[in-house]
């Protein structure tokens, strides 16, 4: 009513009773209260170094299914159904993660289309330890030395990314930077 606030972000998770539950309960107040709010989740690109820091130092409040920690395969496959609660109820995903690389472009690309062969093929790709050493290659290849500075730097690159499938086009929200036209 006051109009202090504008839209809802639901922290990541995926139990999707709870997540339809969140859902329903913002959907049912802010009828309520008359008030029109965007709703937005949070969610995680499966990678070796987002599973291993779910595992060791997850965020305050979070937990996750033993589906979710076991492996980059159980986190593709319970992430990919939280994304499929937010695509039936309206709710505009938020990926917490890095995006750094052609492949982690590749799986997210993937996830948020819900092409969960994709998705698995890209994954299984990535063995611990070896994977997060080839991630660190991907991202250094990509890297040229900047003129007279003794740090390095990543060449400017036209990412194109597809229509996914069920969500709005993507935004960036917060960072600098620019987004090319059509995404």
């Amino acid at each position: 009513r006051t109009g202090i606030f504008k839209d809802v972000w639901l922290n990541t998770g995926v139990d999707e009773d709870l997540l339809r539950e969140g859902i329903q309960f913002v959907r049912e107040t802010s009828i309520r209260l008359g008030v029109q709010v965007e709703l937005f989740a949070s969610a995680m690109l499966p990678s070796v170094a987002q599973l291993q820091q779910m595992r060791e130092r997850p965020w305050n409040g979070v937990q996750f299914s033993e589906e979710f920690l076991s492996s980059l395969r159980g986190m593709a496959q319970a992430t990919s159904r939280a994304l499929d609660v937010f695509r039936d109820n309206g709710v505009e995903p938020i990926v917490e993660s890095k995006v750094r690389t052609s492949t982690d472009l590749s799986k997210l690309s993937a996830i948020l289309d819900n092409d969960t062969t994709m998705l698995h093929a890209l994954i299984d790709e990535e063995s611990p330890p070896a994977s997060a050493e080839r991630e660190k290659q991907e991202i250094m290849k990509d890297k040229v030395p900047a003129e007279g500075a003794r740090g390095l730097r990543r060449p400017p690159k036209q990412v194109e990314v597809a229509e996914l499938q069920g969500f709005p086009p993507v935004k960036r929200r917060w960072g600098k930077g620019t987004i090319a036209s059509g995404l």
